[in-house]
């Protein structure tokens, strides 16, 4: 009888143990079902978003295209005229003719006003020399991936004047003060740098004879230059980061920017590649304005992520 007993009792312990293991056991994997559960709802979520950055980015490339493609048929005819022996031929619209004669009639002082501004700017960068351009952002609720598109077609631009792309930093980050009765905070700005992937320098070609550091520099004068012309300004954004205050530490500032470099940094080898394998259509015509046309998808980017996002940008030089 003793025997049998405690035989019982051991059979009962056995089976309280492996009724722990399983309850054990189901507790592990709810919680990993839970976690598993909460992954895949971040990477639906990040999903639907990068799907809604695609679509407006879409939307906007598609303005763009229809602004270039009018420009294109402008130009063919005015070449088609041209190779005719007469004078360039004008699209007979009521728009173009009110816009030609607004052009007539335009005073001749106006035109020297540009003149000079567009000196003014060019001595400004020339006396930056070799230094950074300067970035501020106010990223609203923009993403990595937006604004990775935004700093690609800065390298763009780079590239078609005759760069090697842009090289960005995180210069800092500051904090506006918060207003009274204000009902949200208006949000950090961070200050990026951006440098000339070409060797600018006779220290920064590393005492190679084969790089021209001269015609690097010129082309890095030529991107400043076009960047101060550009609409890609915004005086309250910098009256805003003086009042703000510095903080270094900002984490959800700095790993926003630095994916978004990365990011930028990946697309930009791709899309180097890409256009390295392919010829570029516009070389074929040489009256088209590139340079152009690529500050303004750089506008038209920014302006994008501004209505879609809140984000504010200010460009400048150091």
């Amino acid at each position: 009888m003793v025997t049998s007993a405690s035989s019982n009792i051991a059979e009962n312990e056995s089976l309280e143990e492996q009724r722990q293991q399983v309850l054990e056991l189901a507790r592990r994997l709810d919680r990993l079902g839970r976690r598993a559960e909460m992954f895949l709802s971040r990477q639906f979520q990040q999903l639907e978003e990068e799907l809604e950055e695609f679509e407006r980015e879409k939307s906007a490339w598609r303005r763009q295209q229809q602004r270039e493609m009018a420009q294109l048929e402008r130009q063919r005819t005015e070449l088609a005229g041209m190779a005719n022996g007469r004078q360039p031929v004008k699209a007979v619209t009521t728009d173009v003719a009110r816009r030609s004669v607004e052009r007539r009639s335009s005073s001749a002082g106006i035109s020297r006003e540009r003149a000079s501004e567009r000196r003014i700017l060019e001595q400004t960068a020339r006396d930056s020399g070799v230094d950074p351009i300067r970035l501020l952002m106010q990223p609203g609720t923009a993403g990595p991936a937006m604004i990775a598109s935004l700093l690609l077609e800065f390298s763009r631009l780079n590239r078609l004047i005759g760069g090697g792309g842009i090289r960005f930093e995180l210069a800092e980050s500051r904090l506006p003060p918060r207003r009274m009765f204000a009902r949200k905070d208006s949000g950090v700005i961070v200050q990026l740098d951006g440098f000339s992937r070409m060797p600018l320098t006779e220290s920064d070609a590393g005492g190679t004879f084969d790089v021209d550091t001269d015609e690097h520099l010129e082309n890095w004068l030529t991107f400043k230059t076009q960047i101060l012309q550009s609409a890609l300004k915004d005086i309250q954004l910098v009256a805003a980061s003086r009042e703000a205050q510095p903080a270094p530490r900002h984490p959800q500032s700095r790993s926003l920017i630095l994916e978004s470099i990365l990011r930028a940094s990946d697309l930009e080898l791709k899309d180097t590649d890409q256009n390295s394998r392919r010829p570029d259509p516009l070389r074929v015509n040489r009256r088209i304005d590139v340079v152009r046309q690529q500050v303004e998808r750089l506008e038209i980017s920014a302006e994008s992520l501004s209505g879609s996002s809140g984000f504010r940008l200010h460009v400048s030089l150091q």
